[in-house]
């Protein structure tokens, strides 16, 4: 997934990069930097996916393409 489409199902599960940050015992800067690819926390990966009910692979994986 790219770090928008991470963002939006946040948004749809109603959950905030603050919230979780709290929840996971981070700064939220640490936690944007690793939706965004920026910084690589595998412990805050790990958190998230399980969070988001998705393996490690499915969020942070290899973004498929599409031909149009």
């Amino acid at each position: 997934m790219s770090p928008i489409e991470i963002r939006v199902l946040l948004l749809r599960q109603g959950l905030t990069i603050e919230g979780l940050a709290q929840e996971f015992g981070c700064y939220r800067q640490q936690l944007s930097m690793t939706i965004n690819r920026r910084r690589v926390y595998p412990h805050l990966r790990a958190k998230l996916a399980k969070k988001l009910g998705l393996t490690i692979e499915q969020l942070f994986g290899e973004q498929s393409r599409k031909a149009a």
